[in-house]
């Protein structure tokens, strides 16, 4: 089972940057991109888990850095477009900001199963996350995030 390390440590509760760089040390980076049972990859369950910091999501893409690149899962989505429906605190800031440095910006572009992409899926969501569910808002977060 180590090619499902990645996966593993990363649906942890407690996960650190630590833990990514010893699985990798350990297990190399090639469980990083594959599939698990469900059809995602780690990136994509690391964005989907509640107790994964920024700089966790950032110390993966640094050992990982391929996984910004890679296919999305079964539903059409990429880590970033779980991120960008993620509530936008400095931590999914700095998580977006390092998915899109190491996909060379190209992540934004992605479109999932409904053709939507990061941007305009985290629009089309109910942003309850924004006090005042302003579009300015909305796009002056997400450009903060750009490199």
């Amino acid at each position: 089972m180590s090619t499902l390390c990645h996966h593993q440590v990363c649906s942890s509760t407690s996960v650190t940057p630590q833990e990514i760089e010893d699985c990798t040390e350990d297990h190399g980076t090639e469980g990083a991109t594959e599939l698990d049972d469900q059809e995602m990859m780690a990136l994509q369950i690391r964005c989907l888990n509640p107790h994964v910091a920024g700089d966790c999501i950032r110390a993966y893409l640094e050992l990982v850095p391929e996984a910004a690149e890679q296919q999305q899962a079964s539903d059409g989505l990429t880590g970033l477009h779980i991120l960008c429906k993620n509530p936008f605190d400095t931590s999914t800031g700095d998580a977006i900001r390092a998915f899109l440095k190491f996909s060379q910006g190209d992540a934004a572009n992605v479109q999932d199963d409904e053709g939507m992409s990061p941007f305009s899926a985290s629009c089309r969501n109910d942003v309850t996350f924004l006090e005042d569910r302003n579009f300015a808002s909305l796009t002056s977060r997400w450009y903060g995030c750009t490199p």
